[in-house]
């Protein structure tokens, strides 16, 4: 078996690798917004403190609704960039002699914006 420039085309693949990391992210946030919405105030607490600690969780929550809504629109705009790579892949990344394999254009830009989306919803996940 032959390594050939071909194995290399992956970017897609790597698309599908963000949209995954990023709805298990997202999922875990939503996770947390519901503990975060359940903590309760202890009794016997002076009311002071419990409303403390309930703007507290409301501050929580909002920060977390807030960052699972940069995720809907981090995942909107991959889909848009899967959906664009394909269609661009399609039209200009086959070779003219033999139709059956890749070009460079269809192999490393694929790649170079797949692993630039991973890279930056790894940012944004941390």
């Amino acid at each position: 078996m032959k390594f050939e420039e071909q194995d290399l085309a992956i970017g897609l693949e790597i698309f599908v690798t963000t949209v995954a990391l990023l709805l298990v992210a997202m999922i875990e946030l939503g996770f947390d917004s519901k503990s975060i919405s359940s903590a309760s105030v202890e009794p016997g607490v002076s009311a002071q403190l419990a409303l403390e600690q309930f703007l507290q969780n409301q501050s929580d929550l909002r920060t977390v609704s807030n960052k699972i809504t940069e995720g809907v629109v981090y995942l909107f705009i991959l889909m848009i960039f899967i959906f664009t790579t394909a269609m661009v892949v399609r039209g200009f990344g086959w070779n003219r002699q033999d139709p059956s394999r890749l070009n460079r254009f269809g192999i490393w830009v694929p790649t170079f914006l797949g692993v630039t989306s991973l890279v930056i919803v790894s940012f944004w996940v941390q």
